[in-house]
């Protein structure tokens, strides 16, 4: 059973939408192109979640009986894919992924994500997405890299040095 991370309403979906169209475009331009495919490319994920969502408004009443329980419930709801799935699901893929995720219950759930993709190179990172990032821009060598943040925070959760 997955970890119920809920949140966003249509807004979300419509964002994680326009996401996919972003990140199919950019690696069909990065395989295409012969300058391009010398590159690594990264997706890095700074709040990466579980991978998956549910959406507050996924209302479960209509399928339950008037006596369902707490367990009933969580059992219906929907499950959306998350902007670490949908990048993982992309063809032609990144060379690598990083998803970072401060709250071990997600990481968990990342875990899970990693091994469904063993195919794909996946780095999960426990910790905080504004330390790991300021330090990995400057550990990459710009010259054979190209990569793709992802900056989806809670509330105010970026500190103005990570932009």
């Amino acid at each position: 059973m997955h970890t119920i991370h809920q949140f966003g309403g249509n807004w979300t979906q419509e964002k994680l939408e326009r996401l996919q169209k972003y990140l199919r475009a950019y690696m069909n331009i990065f395989t295409a192109n012969p300058w391009a495919r010398r590159y690594t490319t990264y997706y890095v994920d700074a709040f990466a979640g579980t991978g998956s969502r549910t959406s507050p408004d996924s209302s479960p009443a209509s399928t339950l009986s008037l006596f369902a329980d707490q367990e009933d419930m969580k059992e219906v709801k929907r499950f959306y894919d998350g902007s670490a799935q949908i990048a993982l699901e992309l063809d032609p893929p990144f060379k690598r992924y990083v998803f970072i995720e401060s709250n071990p219950q997600f990481t968990e759930e990342l875990r899970k994500l990693k091994a469904r993709f063993e195919d794909r190179n996946v780095q999960i990172v426990p910790q905080d997405s504004n330390r790991f990032l300021q330090e990995w821009r400057h550990s990459m060598n710009w010259q054979h890299s190209r990569a793709v943040v992802f900056l989806d925070p809670y509330g105010m959760a970026v500190d103005w040095e990570t932009i």
